[in-house]
């Protein structure tokens, strides 16, 4: 604690009027001084807590606005973040739907029941009409039934989905009914697709106008217009 400035004078004051006067020449100057220190020492107190309020009120201003930082980075590290969650979520692909006429066709289809394995692959078409799976089973399924238009059919399809395994087109066990057509050389050349016009060359006894709406079907499924699904509908009708 600081000393009062004012104690070394009054000490000299009060000794000076001790020694002319006496004890009660000394008490006035001894009042005098008690009380200027007093006011001095009070002024100099209330300054000081001013000061230690100022430093106080500075320093939670300054926490303030620390705190404040460290919020508005909070939040944008959560709105980074949430962004990021909503673009992930937009990226995923949607989950594949169940099909358990896919699993119960190829159950069939291992135990040699080729026609009841078809049957289940054509209804699980409805539910998924572009599952290249279920169209190479079933080209595989058309060629042990020797069913060599369904089979190109359904095999042409798998390609134009996605299909490019064609090494197992040209070795499965399966496909080699429809391997020795001879079809097959023209098929394999123009990468494992059907040629423009096929249903009409595999149909020549049918109408101009029947032959054309047939090919302008298949046309519409080759660039995805219709699906299966809709494809054989549509020709079923046109058929029949």
């Amino acid at each position: 604690m600081k000393k009062s400035p004012i104690s070394g004078i009054a000490f000299f004051f009060i000794l000076i009027a001790f020694i002319n006067g006496g004890f009660s020449a000394a008490i006035p100057f001894a009042i005098f001084f008690f009380i200027a220190n007093s006011i001095m020492s009070g002024g100099s107190n209330r300054r000081q807590r001013q000061q230690r309020s100022g430093r106080r009120t500075g320093s939670d201003h300054s926490r303030a606005r620390r705190e404040a930082d460290i919020a508005r980075q909070r939040a944008e590290a959560r709105r980074k973040e949430e962004i990021r969650r909503r673009q992930s979520t937009m990226r995923r692909p949607a989950a594949p739907r169940k099909n358990p006429l896919k699993n119960s066709g190829l159950a069939k289809f291992k135990e040699y029941d080729y026609d009841g394995a078809i049957e289940d692959f054509k209804k699980a078409l409805t539910i998924s009409p572009d599952d290249i799976a279920i169209h190479f089973n079933l080209s595989a399924a058309y060629s042990l039934t020797e069913d060599k238009d369904a089979s190109f059919k359904h095999l042409d399809r798998a390609v134009q989905l996605g299909f490019k395994d064609f090494d197992k087109i040209t070795s499965h066990d399966a496909l080699a009914y429809l391997r020795i057509q001879p079809e097959f050389d023209a098929f394999k050349d123009n990468g494992f697709r059907l040629k423009q016009g096929a249903i009409k060359k595999q149909n020549p006894g049918l109408d101009a106008n029947l032959l054309e709406q047939l090919n302008r079907l298949q046309d519409l499924r080759e660039r995805g217009v219709l699906t299966e699904a809709e494809f054989e509908t549509q020709k079923g009708k046109l058929l029949n």
